[in-house]
């Protein structure tokens, strides 16, 4: 069908309006896309900064704990021998020597001493005078004197940023209750320093143990408006918050002593009372993002002024034409089909090169994923040993993120799978993955005592993972009893059956028994016993969609014992 030239135009004007409205579209879209992607990102580095600074967090306040822990062995050992009625009359070189030989079982303690009802000098280890004098020192020892109980109290820093000392107190009683003196410990940061420099802080990251009052008693690295002895309960805003903690808090604020914006992550320590700290500046951990984010915006502004100038010059063409048609209307249709070939031409190459531009910026995204292995590919001969071992360290940390990825994914398809109930031989199950632990880990010799007969009704593929995390779980927590021994079992309770899958193990806290079925939710340290923490959450998660309930007791060293409820053999549809 002929149309006229005026109805010709009229329509490529309109593909060109579709056209630059499609262009805009996708540019929208790009710049959609690259913010989205910028915070995303932005959230990742935040939350696996946060992870990091937990793990940290946590082996600080290990570290912490055992430290202070043997002192207060040692003290308290100071503290009885001198309440016996005889102690302190005893000749002082005896108590010296006593003391000597008690130092030189704490690499921690500078100094040891005790001190009489009147904080005088009784005996100490010897080689530092100068603590004998120190006022943080004396008040620590007025302190304890007038303090109601004999638990372990840290004292006021002495000292400068470069090797503070810190004094620990523990009273010394009498059979009857009176007061007979101070058992004191000095210790040396150097102790404490030595530990954080194993740690290889990222950069931008620090530690800090602080007192429950506030009192900052280390800092590493040293920072010269953050002097060991300052009170930083009016400056962190984890003072403010509900006390004790609990568990591990983060928070996001900017300090008052230097303007820094820091992600800080405590733990609190009940006895004695310290806080330990993790803190990590923004600006070096967002700083690859905010490269890359510019990066990015840069390849999006790029290809969106080449779509305005390319829509632009078409734009000119279709003026330009028009002009033309007005001033040769003889020659209109020629000129008509003459610059419709053309644009429609110019149209096809800004398809073409809108597609182009948005395929490629593909490339530079999936690059990001690629740079360490690209990295040790190309430079691991000539990268010195600490970047290697860096990269070792990043690998290892991608390799536990994979076993947790897999945990995840495991964890979050329970809810989608559809269950398939089933009559299944639990007693027979039991058997298979133990025999499928002991070929995996032959060193380990356990005992299984499977009680025969255990028959339940549900989805075979999903009791099977279940059961194969309870035994594992068995298996790993009883690896450090003499006689390991794991059972499976039924027991009835208040006329429900329950299967019960019981070890010798490690055990746990019975207060702390409903945190086991959260993901990551771990009451033993991973170092002591490794894993992902979301073994027993998919337990509890199979065990929920099947109708069931699944609970646990236990006590430190005597084992634990893991109980779920399943539908009955005759419940079969």
């Amino acid at each position: 069908m002929n149309i006229s030239p005026a109805t010709a135009r009229d329509l490529f004007l309109r593909r060109i309006e579709q056209s630059v409205v499609a262009a805009f579209v996708l540019m929208l879209l790009l710049c959609g896309s690259a913010l989205l992607y910028g915070l995303q990102e932005r959230r990742d580095r935040i939350a696996s900064a946060t992870e990091q600074a937990a793990t940290l967090a946590r082996a600080l306040d290990e570290h912490v704990r055992r430290s202070f822990g043997a002192i207060d062995v040692i003290l308290e050992l100071v503290a009885a021998d001198a309440a016996r009625p005889d102690a302190l009359l005893r000749d002082g070189e005896a108590l010296h020597q006593t003391l000597e030989r008690k130092r030189g079982l704490l690499p921690q303690a500078r100094w040891l001493a005790v001190f009489g009802p009147d904080l005088e000098l009784v005996a100490d280890s010897g080689g530092d005078e100068d603590l004998r004098r120190a006022l943080p020192l004396r008040i620590a020892l007025r302190s304890q004197r007038d303090g109601g109980n004999s638990l372990l109290r840290v004292g006021q820093p002495i000292g400068g940023p470069d090797r503070p000392v810190i004094p620990v107190t523990r009273r010394i009683v009498a059979a009857d209750g009176s007061f007979l003196g101070v058992a004191v410990a000095v210790l040396d940061s150097e102790h404490f320093e030595r530990f954080y420099r194993e740690l290889q802080l990222p950069a931008g990251s620090s530690l800090v143990l602080a007192r429950a009052d506030g009192t900052l008693l280390l800092r590493h690295p040293h920072y010269a408006a953050m002097p060991p002895g300052l009170d930083l309960s009016a400056v962190s805003p984890v003072f403010k918050l509900q006390r004790p903690l609990r568990g591990q808090t983060t928070l996001r604020a900017t300090s008052v002593l230097d303007g820094v914006e820091r992600l800080l992550t405590y733990r609190e320590i009940e006895q004695p009372a310290l806080l330990v700290g993790i803190g990590q500046d923004l600006e070096p951990l967002l700083a690859p993002w905010r490269q890359r984010v510019l990066t990015l915006a840069g390849g999006v502004v790029g290809v969106a002024a080449a779509l305005t100038l390319l829509l632009w010059i078409a734009l000119t063409q279709i003026r330009r034409s028009g002009d033309a048609e007005r001033r040769h209307r003889e020659t209109l249709e020629h000129k008509v089909r003459e610059r419709t070939a053309e644009l429609e031409h110019a149209n096809e190459e800004l398809r073409a090169f809108t597609y182009s531009a948005s395929h490629d910026l593909r490339g530079p995204l999936n690059g990001i994923h690629g740079v360490m292995q690209l990295l040790r590919a190309k430079h691991g001969q000539v990268l010195p040993a600490s970047a290697l071992e860096i990269l070792g360290h990043a690998e290892l940390s991608v390799a536990n993120m994979v076993r947790l990825t897999e945990d995840l994914l495991t964890l979050s398809g329970i809810g989608r799978r559809a269950l398939e109930p089933q009559l299944v031989d639990l007693s027979a199950l039991a058997h298979e993955i133990a025999a499928e632990l002991v070929a995996a880990d032959p060193e380990h010799h356990v005992e299984f005592e499977v009680e025969a007969g255990l028959q339940v009704v549900g989805d075979a593929g999903l009791l099977r993972i279940a059961l194969q995390n309870l035994l594992a779980n068995a298996w790993k927590y009883s690896s450090r009893a003499e006689q390991p021994r794991v059972q499976v079992h039924a027991e009835l309770l208040d006329g429900e059956r329950a299967i019960v899958v019981r070890d010798n193990g490690a055990g746990f806290d019975a207060a702390h028994a409903h945190r086991l079925f959260q993901p990551f939710q771990r009451l033993h340290s991973s170092r002591e016993f490794p894993g992902t923490g979301v073994g027993l959450a998919t337990v509890a998660r199979i065990v929920r969609r099947h109708g069931g309930r699944v609970w646990a007791d236990g006590s430190p060293g005597a084992g634990a014992a893991f109980r779920f409820t399943l539908p009955e053999p005759q419940c079969v549809p």
